[in-house]
């Protein structure tokens, strides 16, 4: 069985206007659906958040300061990231995931070179002081990272890791079985994610702005979604 780590609501510690800023992106997940005032299920419409994946993207690509002038683009450019998937979508739950601790020993095993051309490099024109070295932007991407967590952690939102298991195959496992009667929208900026897609499950490129079905697969690829599909099932045989 999959032991899932969930996060509850702690919203003691934040002030009123920091609750109404946060809770201000995730303003319309809620057990019924505004249009029409249909009722539906928590289950009906998952969104699933690749959580490192939208979190370095959004590090390296965001601006943003503080009122100290300090960088916090991971911070914001993440959370805002996340809640206009929300508005977009409108999904009667959000579950966040990210790698579990050692998630990635197994593949290293077989392939110690697996993901050594994925670590952060500094690759944006920034002057600030706390992102001029490999060393002080790690720090301040650590530090980034705790913060987002621990506003994440006062959201209604799901935040899960399985130690052992990296988040792509929990995201996998999530969208085809765990929530298999259930609509699914995996955010990622991945195109590893697209052999999912289906039916039921699509795919958000928070990148591109684009909603990816079977349609959009083969319009932009050239690749149908049965193909995929018999991809997937080829080393099974």
């Amino acid at each position: 069985m999959m032991k899932m780590l969930v996060y509850h609501l702690r919203m003691s510690n934040l002030s009123d206007s920091e609750k109404k800023r946060l809770f201000s992106l995730f303003d319309n997940v809620k057990q019924e659906d505004r249009v029409g005032g249909l009722n539906r299920s928590s289950d009906s419409e998952i969104l699933i958040v690749d959580f490192m994946n939208t979190f370095i993207r959004a590090f390296m690509a965001s601006p943003s300061l503080n009122s100290n002038g300090n960088h916090t683009g991971g911070i914001a450019g993440c959370l805002k990231s996340i809640g206009y998937a929300a508005k977009l979508i409108n999904p009667t739950k959000i579950v966040i995931v990210s790698d579990g601790q050692g998630g990635s020993l197994k593949r290293r095993k077989i392939y110690p070179e697996y993901k050594s051309g994925r670590k952060t490099k500094i690759r944006l024109n920034r002057a600030y002081d706390d992102l001029t070295t490999p060393d002080t932007e790690d720090k301040n991407l650590k530090k980034q990272l705790l913060r987002t967590v621990q506003y994440l952690d006062k959201l209604p939102v799901t935040t899960m890791a399985i130690d052992h298991i990296e988040a792509d195959d929990t995201i996998a496992y999530l969208a085809k079985e765990y929530f298999k009667n259930s609509n699914v929208t995996i955010m990622s900026a991945d195109k590893d994610f697209l052999q999912l897609a289906g039916d039921r499950i699509k795919i958000w490129s928070p990148t591109k702005k684009k909603l990816y079905g079977c349609a959009e697969i083969l319009l932009e690829y050239g690749i149908s979604c049965k193909e995929l599909y018999q991809l997937q099932n080829y080393g099974r045989r």
